[in-house]
């Protein structure tokens, strides 16, 4: 399945009973790059009551790659509603993946209640998505490609016209390459693309 990811960071401000909430998201493809997002950001806020969070770290279906924090709120007041409002959002009818969402919260010395604090965190899922920018991802499985020297050359190009990335090289008796092969190209289109002899490696 396809799949949107942000292309820009956005930052939106918006206020709640004289609390003050800071929504920021961006691209975020893996957790040492969500967990940069977010220690840059308590640096900004050292002051903050809260650093509440949601995100899929990829390919939005697999769950593994999903998380979320109260940070002291109450439990299930912030980070699980974000996330259940992230894993919902629809961008031209597909969802959204490699997306890290933290909402920063000053408290304002008026408590909202469960459902006001959800209401609250949820509202930063939206005002952080509203400006931002996609593009769409195309999953891959990483496969080995293997033949002779004097066609490597012309396997790469018909790869590249395609838009398939090579992502290692071995060389031996024969040439070995690892490529990334969108899901939507089957062993098939893909034996199309190979000039004879080389092959998918079994």
């Amino acid at each position: 399945m396809n799949y949107w990811a942000p292309t820009k960071t956005t930052i939106v401000e918006y206020e709640i009973k004289r609390s003050r909430f800071i929504a920021q998201a961006c691209r975020c493809p893996d957790a040492a790059t969500f967990k940069s997002f977010l220690e840059k950001i308590k640096t900004q806020h050292p002051k903050a009551s809260h650093h509440c969070y949601a995100f899929t770290l990829g390919n939005p279906l697999d769950s593994r790659l999903h998380g979320a924090s109260d940070d002291g709120e109450p439990s299930g007041t912030a980070g699980q509603p974000m996330l259940k409002a992230l894993t919902g959002y629809q961008h031209d009818n597909a969802s959204l993946g490699e997306t890290g969402i933290i909402v920063t919260r000053y408290f304002g010395g008026i408590k909202l209640g469960t459902g006001g604090l959800a209401r609250a965190y949820t509202q930063g899922i939206k005002e952080s998505l509203t400006p931002m920018t996609f593009e769409l991802v195309y999953p891959t499985n990483a496969v080995w490609l293997e033949g002779p020297y004097d066609k490597e050359d012309k396997v790469q190009r018909q790869l590249l016209a395609e838009d398939i990335q090579i992502t290692e090289r071995q060389y031996g008796e024969q040439v070995r390459l690892q490529a990334q092969i969108p899901l939507h190209i089957n062993d098939e289109h893909l034996a199309e693309l190979l000039p004879y002899p080389w092959k998918k490696c079994t």
